[in-house]
């Protein structure tokens, strides 16, 4: 996930390194995208929404998808700095936990490809042109889209090394 973000560090209580900081995020939608084969040679039957069906062995059904997301996130993240200690030396280490907020995953219109035949692979068609085929392949990726709702928050983990640069007006550190 090719991602980059803002936020914005609230910090509650004065000499504190406790903070808060809701942000945004930007990052790539595309999670995964890909091919599958409905069957294959020597075992053309693949069941879709509980009915079976044929795959051609001449030309055998393929199966395309997309898992996307939305592009940008709401975060969330609490975490510790020692920046803001009174006695905090010129190296901190921050650490922040949270979560970002992708919204429900979609998967995208599955295109059917290649033939489907009956038991004895004969009566051969394409399969983008049975609409039963499509029916159940559909209703298959709606079940798989429900699965994908558990991406809907993402956690974060964040490590990091600072240093703080001492200016001439700044006496209090």
């Amino acid at each position: 996930m090719a991602s980059v973000g803002a936020s914005l560090a609230f910090y509650p209580f004065p000499y504190h390194g406790l903070h808060f900081s809701p942000g945004v995020l930007i990052h790539n939608p595309s999670v995964a995208d890909g091919h599958v084969w409905l069957g294959w040679p020597g075992n053309p039957s693949f069941k879709l929404n509980g009915n079976t069906y044929y795959s051609s062995e001449n030309d055998p059904a393929l199966a395309y998808g997309a898992v996307k997301l939305r592009r940008t996130a709401f975060t969330l993240m609490t975490g510790w700095d020692s920046r803001n200690l009174r006695k905090a030396g010129r190296f901190s280490f921050p650490i922040e936990v949270g979560v970002a907020f992708l919204g429900s995953p979609q998967l995208n219109t599955l295109v059917m490809e290649g033939q489907v035949c009956d038991a004895q692979q004969s009566n051969c068609q394409d399969g983008n042109k049975d609409a039963s085929l499509i029916s159940d392949l559909q209703a298959q990726a709606n079940k798989y889209a429900r699965n994908l709702d558990l991406l809907r928050a993402f956690p974060i983990l964040s490590v990091g090394v600072a240093y703080h640069y001492r200016l001439r007006g700044d006496r209090n550190r």
